[in-house]
């Protein structure tokens, strides 16, 4: 596989440019059905994601939460650190300090800096569950395995590819992705690899985009570097959503023959534009913001009631066809 990079702009410099703030957001269990206060809160539960406001189906999945645990008779912890480190930590240990809290989970901004709080929950007695990665010290964690993901939307691009331009095309294919943390090679991996496995000559330009911005800019600076690439293939949804605004920009038509943008996860404003048969964004696997929250609801509870265990997060194709179900 040909290889070369672009260079462009790196996730440090956004990271550096955030705003280093964190909240704490809390509910009460929800009402019972005949609208009077249910009995006393069990505790709470908490889920970090390290930037939810630049990630819209984490925020989905964050307005699904209160509700879900609630039924069970938690309270709903959540934070947003954008992407700090030090700020992550200490609203964990925020928590732990708090005496009420039963289960943590989270995606961590830097997993090796987890582990000391980690430790920290685990002597108060709160398992740490991971969201889709586990680090030292967690005792569950929600699976998704993001290089097998990422390997079947790039496979499915290169039978594409492989139809309209053949299989022994030395076509240039852009990968979006990110590759500073597991998770995020793992799945920008797979796009590669996949891709590679049925379009073998393929040249794969990397370009970091770790959200929409990050996703536009690159699809500029590609297009000027081999402006003749068809393929683009992105590995979250922010990203791709960068990508595909910056290409109808540049003058490529919504229903492009010779163009293909290929995407994992799907939010609401991916689903609209998956909803149009015809769009050049033409393979995309993700869960529903439900299918996400229904799981991490179930392992915080599990957690909390002494059960700390792993669970799965499938991602399936998404066509015009069932779009309608990842539209929120």
């Amino acid at each position: 596989m040909a290889r070369q990079k672009l260079g462009l702009i790196i996730a440090a410099a956004a990271v550096t440019s955030l705003a280093l703030t964190a909240c704490t957001a809390q509910t009460t269990p929800a009402a019972d059905d005949d609208g009077t206060s249910p009995t006393a809160s069990l505790g709470a539960v908490a889920l970090s994601f390290p930037a939810p406001s630049q990630v819209p189906i984490w925020s989905e999945v964050l307005e699904l939460m209160p509700d879900l645990v609630g039924e069970a008779g938690y309270e709903f912890l959540s934070d947003d650190p954008n992407l700090d480190t030090q700020v992550q930590v200490s609203d964990w240990q925020a928590w732990i300090q708090r005496g009420d809290v039963k289960a943590i989970m989270g995606y961590p901004a830097s997993a090796d800096a987890l582990v000391p709080v980690t430790a920290e929950a685990a002597a108060a007695g709160i398992p740490v569950l991971g969201y889709t990665l586990p680090w030292e010290g967690t005792e569950g964690v929600l699976i998704s395995d993001g290089y097998a993901d990422g390997f079947q939307v790039g496979a499915d691009a290169g039978e594409w590819a492989a139809e309209q331009f053949g299989a022994d095309t030395d076509i240039a294919v852009t990968v979006l992705g990110y590759w500073d943390n597991d998770f995020g090679r793992e799945r920008s991996t797979g796009l590669e690899e996949g891709f590679s496995s049925v379009v073998p000559n393929a040249v794969i330009n990397e370009v970091v985009a770790t959200n929409l911005d990050e996703g536009y800019s690159g699809v500029q600076n590609a297009l000027a570097a081999a402006p003749d690439t068809k393929v683009w293939l992105a590995f979250d949804a922010a990203s791709g959503l960068g990508a595909y605004q910056a290409l109808l920009d540049s003058g490529v038509a919504e229903d492009a023959a010779d163009t293909l943008l290929g995407s994992l996860d799907v939010d609401t404003q991916v689903a609209q534009v998956l909803m149009d048969e015809s769009t050049f964004w033409r393979v995309a696997y993700g869960a529903t913001a439900a299918d996400i929250a229904a799981v991490c609801a179930e392992l915080l509870i599990a957690a909390a009631e002494g059960d700390p265990q792993d669970g799965e997060l499938v991602q399936r194709r998404v066509t015009a066809d069932n779009a309608v179900e990842f539209a929120g």
